[in-house]
């Protein structure tokens, strides 16, 4: 690099450094603004070496929490690994790294970790402590045993080894078959093997070389990258050795190509291409020409001018000379030539050909008018530009994408993310096929990881997507105290993934540590492995309160799903359509809550199958539920007719309800975690049935109805014997409802006994019979007090004396017990002593008694107003006293007749108008001559016992008659009393 060159980029560094504020240094950004000035990604690289090398120039890199771009600390950490020294303040950005999930970053940190070993005595510590929690000796061999704690021993290891802190005579690896190491181990090995080569320790030469003849021989899938890189890197490592690489490298070539011909899917393809992008770079360091890295492609002239194409951007990139210019390279070979009529090399021509294949992205139709094999070329297309995007302007990027509404706003979605959001939409193989730890571990938006999970199936991407989450959890647990990792997993039960994916990720958290911002841990272990035993229908304790909460929402859907009531579940459905309003878990929730909670209003909600995500945003599911869930409620308040036979076409209701709740259906199930959409299926599916069997039952009745005659034969036949008990309950209310919608009162107390008389041959263990026997105990109650109100006296009596109504009379209900006292009340109003002796009867064991005490109580006002009447003889009785004095005994017979007729007749007059329909007027009329002339004999006994005692306690005055005409003044003083006692009695009564 010129100095001229290195002074220009060394400005812009400093010119951002002087802009950043409070911010590190971002070398996403010193790059891009660089690039975009026309400086080579070589030259700009080289600077940053040399100006991080200083630990004043990284120490700010410390703070690194608030940084939520993987590319960015990936760079960070390739800068740290070139420099000489370390700042302390960054040993927390190594340890946390160097536990990453992701392979670039955790490889990078434990060289970092290696090298720092000797002079950081911090980060031995926590090496030294690392290795004896996982019972590794750090100074023996290790067996890897697909461990990635191992691997990241080994690599420090080594890295220390070659920075001369650790001595080992060879790679310090226990012996392991060939057939027991995975990829993720092979490709640390050979990583380890190019750092201790490039040390000059070529005593490893021997066995790895035969471990790459062993790898690339095999017919097992490529799918790492990291495993093509660190080949390739080896592979130039040992370039002194002659043609020999060449060909493990062609070999390795062929293995790809075997799977790019063989694949149909267009993510095979896309993983393919990527696969060859990164063999396409390590041939540019083996010394390999173009035609010779494109040798394999031959017959396949699009896929030929790719891997030329690929080719010289590596060398352009890296600053290789290839032979000819990097341009005229570009121009001459360039894949692009098949797929676009001219490909430009400049930026500014670039941008446009970039932004029309993002609108044929954002455009279905569009894209999918091409076969999957362009469709790969132009994905690739796609990702690799917005990887390598430095000489773009972010402004100008994000105005692109949301202009074609592949970025929706108030989102954090980065361009990349953009991209693989769309194409999960489009590609149902992305989320099946695409095997890629590195294009996966790039993304840099949290909510898009759930999306990649295949849906209830084993799929090789379940290591890969474990790694990239516990790597993404324990990342936002770090940096983002609005993190809520139980929302962030339920997203993954949402996708409904195998259990195998959670056992994975369970085994990655065992015996980890998360700590969250408020200094607690989060139990992501037993998160994982509660949702793992869920997933295989096995019974667990739920982590924490949120499962807790959940675990509770299923029980309630499935408690609802037993009830054999359809309406009682549609009112419960409806509930939980409405929800509570919760904005955060509580120990009470609903769908409603549930949704909310998991899908912001303003984002595509997460869906199970494909597309990963819904055409509706969660606010928009939540408006099409609110309007489903008014009519489904306004369909269930239809569905329960009154009465039979009056000509309502149930079927038409239950259909309306069946479309409305498989609408429902449609947007909630898809939205939901496994186990809650599960859940929630069942109530639905029982819903359905229950509805079904209740529209059969009611329609069948309700074709035979002709009038309630016929009804009471048909339930006297019990046609409801085979039905559920809820819907026999259902029935028997329109059933009486039905029987009792009668106008003529007679007919109807007729009707009621004719029904009370059914319920004798019904099963009184039944919860039918008991909606039956309450339904015609509600009617008894309103029947008698409408006879009451109406003084239909006959219809009291039957009501009170018919054995059709005993067991309505004698079922201990309080309702009914409470009525019998106001009938009895009622009857002793009506002067019926014996009608109120057989209520009493009925509410209890002392009946005579009572009932006589319960006379005399309701006339009390009568008998205080004798009192008085007896008393008004002193003031207003001279005339019948001076009578009785002289002895005239017909004049005094003859008042105390008047007296006592006047009574009888205000008597009678008053009971005669308190009975109506009292049977035929004989009767009636004898009814009331009885209750009149007893009540008349007992006013008449109270009136004369009252005066005879007034009499002798003013015998010694003489305001009384005395000698042989008392007994006339007594006669006398007994019939003007009365009278007068009893008119006001009865008026102060009834007034």
């Amino acid at each position: 690099m010129s100095s001229l060159k290195g002074n220009s980029i060394i400005e812009i560094i400093r010119r951002e450094d002087d802009n950043r504020g409070d911010s590190p240094l971002y070398l996403t950004r010193i790059i891009s603004t660089a690039m975009r000035k026309g400086h080579r990604h070589e030259d700009v690289w080289s600077a940053l070496c040399d100006y991080f090398s200083l630990p004043e120039n990284h120490r700010p890199w410390s703070d690194w929490t608030s940084v939520d771009s993987r590319e960015e600390i990936r760079l960070r950490l390739r800068v740290l690994l070139h420099t000489t020294e370390l700042d302390p303040s960054l040993n927390g950005f190594i340890r946390f790294f160097f536990r990453a999930s992701d392979p670039v970053l955790y490889q990078l940190s434990a060289q970092i970790l290696g090298r720092e070993l000797s002079v950081n005595g911090e980060l031995r510590d926590y090496f030294e402590s690392y290795c004896k929690k996982r019972s590794v000796d750090a100074v023996g061999s290790i067996p890897l045993k697909n461990l990635r704690a191992r691997r990241r021993i080994l690599l420090v290891i080594v890295s220390a080894t070659s920075a001369g802190n650790y001595k080992h005579p060879v790679l310090p690896v226990a012996e392991e078959s060939y057939e027991d190491l995975i990829d993720s181990d092979i490709s640390i090995l050979f990583s380890a093997a190019s750092i201790l080569i490039e040390s000059g320790d070529d005593r490893v030469r021997e066995y790895i070389t035969s471990l790459l003849k062993k790898r690339f021989d095999d017919e097992r899938p490529i799918r790492d990258r990291n495993l093509v890189r660190n080949a390739g890197i080896l592979l130039h490592k040992l370039s002194g050795t002659g043609n020999q690489q060449s060909g493990i490298y062609l070999r390795c070539l062929k293995g790809v190509m075997d799977q790019y011909q063989t694949s149909n899917a267009m993510a095979s393809k896309l993983q393919s291409l990527l696969l060859f992008d990164e063999l396409m770079e390590s041939s540019l360091y083996l010394g390999n020409t173009a035609d010779q890295a494109a040798s394999i492609a031959a017959g396949d002239p699009l896929l030929d001018t790719f891997l030329k194409s690929r080719f010289g951007y590596w060398a352009d990139r890296r600053g290789v000379s290839t032979g000819k210019t990097s341009e005229s390279y570009i121009d001459s070979a360039n894949f692009h030539e098949r797929l676009f009529p001219s490909f430009p090399t400049e930026i500014e021509q670039r941008y446009p050909l970039y932004a029309e294949e993002i609108r044929r992205l954002a455009d279905e139709p569009l894209w999918r008018v091409v076969n999957p094999d362009e469709r790969a070329f132009r994905a690739f297309f796609l990702i690799d530009t917005t990887i390598h995007s430095e000489e773009m302007d972010p402004l100008e990027l994000r105005r692109l994408f949301r202009s074609n509404k592949l970025s929706v706003e108030n989102t954090d979605l980065s361009p990349l993310a953009a991209i693989l959001k769309r194409l999960l939409m489009l590609e149902p193989s992305l989320s099946e096929e695409l095997i890629d730890p590195q294009l996966i571990h790039r993304l840099d938006s949290p909510g898009l990881l759930p999306a990649f999970l295949p849906t209830g199936r084993q799929s090789e991407l379940h290591p890969v997507l474990a790694d990239a989450f516990e790597h993404q959890v324990r990342f936002q647990l770090a940096s983002d105290p609005e993190f809520d990792p139980d929302i962030y997993l339920y997203l993954t039960t949402i996708r409904n993934p195998h259990s195998r994916f959670y056992r994975l990720l369970a085994e990655l958290t065992r015996d980890r540590e998360y700590p969250m911002q408020n200094g607690e841990l989060y139990p992501f272990y037993r998160v994982c492995t509660q949702l793992a035993n869920e997933q295989e229908g096995l019974q667990t304790e739920p982590a924490n309160p949120f499962w807790r909460a959940l675990s509770g929402l299923r029980n309630d859907l499935l408690e609802a799903a037993a009830n054999d009531d359809p309406f009682e579940q549609l009112q419960f459905l409806i509930h939980q359509l409405r929800g509570t309003g919760a904005e955060q878990v509580r120990d009470s929730l609903t769908i409603q809550d549930l949704k909310e909670i998991i899908h912001p209003s303003e984002t595509p909600s997460m869906q199970i199958g494909h597309p990963p995500f819904s055409d509706y945003s969660g606010e928009q599911i939540s408006d099409l539920l609110r309007r489903s869930t008014q009519m489904l409620e306004e369909r269930v308040k239809a569905s329960i007719p009154i009465t039979f036979g009056h000509s309502f076409q149930l079927s038409e209701t239950t259909q309306s309800i069946h479309r409305q709740l498989r609408r429902v259906e449609l947007l909630i199930e898809p939205v939901l975690g496994g186990s809650e959409s599960a859940a929630f299926r069942t109530l639905t599916k029982e819903i359905l049935s229950n509805q079904e069997s209740w529209n059969n039952a009611y329609t069948n009745i309700d074709k035979t109805f002709d009038g309630s005659a016929a009804l009471l034969d048909s339930l006297k036949g019990q046609p409801f014997s085979s039905l559920k008990e809820s819907s026999k309950k259902k029935l028997y209310q329109i059933a009486v409802h039905t029987l009792f919608r009668e106008d003529e009162k007679t007919r109807r107390i007729t009707l009621l006994k004719n029904a009370a008389s059914i319920s004798q041959d019904l099963s009184s263990n039944s919860a039918a019979s008991s909606i039956w026997k309450h339904e015609l105990t509600n009617i008894w109650i309103q029947y008698a007090d409408s006879a009451m109100e109406e003084n239909a006296e006959s219809d009291v009596v039957t009501l009170i004396r018919a054995p059709e109504f005993k067991s309505i009379r004698q079922n201990g209900d309080e309702h009914v017990i409470q009525k019998l006292n106001e009938i009895k009340k009622w009857c002793l109003g009506r002067y019926d002593f014996s009608h109120a002796y057989i209520c009493n009867r009925e509410t209890s064991k002392r009946s005579p008694l009572k009932t006589a005490s319960d006379y005399m109580g309701n006339f009390a006002g009568v008998w205080v107003a004798i009192l008085l009447g007896v008393i008004f003889m002193f003031d207003f009785g001279d005339a019948w006293t001076d009578l009785a004095e002289m002895g005239d005994v017909g004049g005094v017979f003859l008042l105390f007749g008047i007296g006592v007729a006047a009574t009888f007749l205000y008597v009678w007059s008053d009971l005669k108008k308190k009975i109506k329909r009292i049977g035929t007027s004989l009767y009636r009329g004898a009814s009331i001559l009885g209750r009149v002339l007893a009540f008349l004999a007992i006013t008449l006994l109270y009136t004369f016992i009252v005066v005879v005692l007034f009499w002798y306690l003013f015998s010694e005055t003489d305001q009384v008659v005395q000698g042989e005409y008392a007994i006339l003044h007594i006669i006398s003083w007994t019939g003007f009393a009365l009278f007068i006692g009893v008119f006001l009695g009865l008026i102060g009564k009834d007034g």
